[in-house]
């Protein structure tokens, strides 16, 4: 394989082909969508997989047992493991934790004690896919009913326990979440309710790269193009690409449809423009400039954001996580090539070159690890180190080196440098 320079005048002869969180915006998760095996028993597993999972048991009428009889425990989405059909087995599946599998999953004692959480500071820190522990109970924190205003209280997913009329053990709740269940119940809590409860965040859960309604939680992509212009693009609530750049004014245009996640945005060497995002149907889609918009599809399976740099000789280099967690990798050479550097990752991959030229990606791996490839008459790699959660970030000292830095699962700043070799360090601890 080589890395030869985009020629923006083959590009474009391309064929077009037929594609609460707070941040800068309000983000919020509505209702979670079908849950998707992304997520490995015991593994990194992101906020919206969370909240799929836990629906997954409203939409299948699950009904509360509390005594964790064998034969009450309850599948999860995949079938492959079985939880405790009750409050703490909620959580325990939703979370696709592999803690007391043998007896269902955590009790909320187990919970109060587990190494695998942490407490947040306040109520007000909850993320979708949190939870509220307190003696005897928890439930799953799906979003704030008014993200601007907590007081309102929250919607959770819960199975909370009721009435056991022939006491065989089953009793009369079912699994809820923010929309009614099939007995017209929702989980939620009040603002005073809460007060009784403290905030736990599981150490594996990862944000996602992409809300489920408005803009990407990464927000808008900008860019320069070649005069100078500046152009903005970001995913519309409509899962449309809107496009805005300046001349004489703000303009507006939406170059195309179908987008599930923040757009990257690159302009090459020769100044085109080009957008990458992955689609609703998981392709990763891709819009250049060229007298007019232009369009095709790179490839499918992606999930999360793709990234995307230029190497020493201008060529792009785009890489994205796959659904089954590998390490996906587009370039140009005379035309779009495709390759697979590696597997095992859990976040989508950063990407830079250092000032030799060389192209380094950096992901998390699903065992936690700080994984990292670098390309030298083919693909090399090596792991940096291990507890690390998230989307690892990565620049350049005023000298070239660079500087990577991550968090820890235990909340701790950590720090990778390269100084004849890789060297680690931990800065500061207690980032969130």
């Amino acid at each position: 394989m080589t890395f030869n320079r985009l020629i923006s005048g083959t590009l474009s002869t391309m064929i077009a082909a037929a594609l609460g969180f707070t941040a800068a915006v309000v983000t919020t998760v509505t209702t979670a969508g079908p849950a998707q095996a992304a997520s490995t028993p015991g593994g990194q597993i992101t906020r919206s997989e969370v909240l799929a999972r836990a629906q997954n048991w409203v939409d299948r009428n699950v009904r509360y047992n509390l005594t964790r009889a064998s034969n009450t425990l309850t599948t999860d989405v995949e079938g492959d493991n079985r939880y405790g059909p009750d409050c703490s087995g909620l959580v325990s599946m939703a979370w696709h934790i592999t803690a007391n599998s043998g007896k269902g999953g955590n009790s909320t004692d187990d919970f109060e004690s587990w190494s695998g959480k942490r407490y947040l500071a306040s109520l007000h820190d909850l993320l979708p896919g949190d939870a509220i522990l307190k003696s005897g109970h928890i439930e799953l924190f799906a979003r704030w009913k008014n993200p601007a205003d907590h007081s309102q209280g929250a919607w959770t997913y819960s199975l909370n326990g009721g009435a056991d009329p022939d006491g065989d053990g089953w009793q009369d709740d079912w699994a809820k979440g923010p929309t009614a269940n099939s007995h017209g119940r929702v989980g939620d809590e009040s603002w005073a309710s809460m007060q009784n409860y403290r905030p736990i965040r599981y150490n594996n859960i990862v944000d996602d790269s992409a809300s489920s309604d408005g803009f990407d939680r990464q927000g808008p992509s900008s860019a320069m193009d070649a005069s100078g212009a500046l152009h903005i693009f970001a995913r519309g609530t409509d899962g449309s690409l809107k496009h805005w750049y300046w001349n004489n004014g703000w303009q507006y245009d939406v170059p195309g449809t179908g987008i599930n996640g923040s757009p990257t945005v690159t302009v090459d060497p020769a100044g085109m423009v080009h957008v990458f995002a992955r689609g609703t149907d998981a392709s990763l889609k891709h819009w250049y400039y060229s007298n007019g918009w232009k369009y095709d599809v790179l490839g499918t399976g992606i999930t999360g954001t793709p990234t995307v740099s230029a190497d020493a000789s201008g060529a792009l280099q785009l890489f994205a996580r796959g659904t089954d967690g590998a390490l996906k990798h587009w370039y140009w050479n005379n035309g779009w090539q495709y390759d697979v550097p590696g597997t095992g990752i859990s976040n989508s991959p950063t990407v830079t070159v250092d000032p030799a030229g060389m192209v380094h990606v950096f992901a998390t791996g699903n065992d936690a690890s700080l994984k990292h490839w670098y390309y030298s008459n083919g693909w090399k790699y090596d792991v940096l180190g291990t507890g690390i959660t998230g989307t690892p970030t990565i620049t350049a000292d005023a000298s070239g080196a660079l500087q990577l830095f991550a968090r820890g699962t235990d909340s701790s700043l950590k720090h990778w440098y390269w100084n004849n070799g890789w060297q680690y360090d931990v800065p500061g601890t207690g980032i969130a």
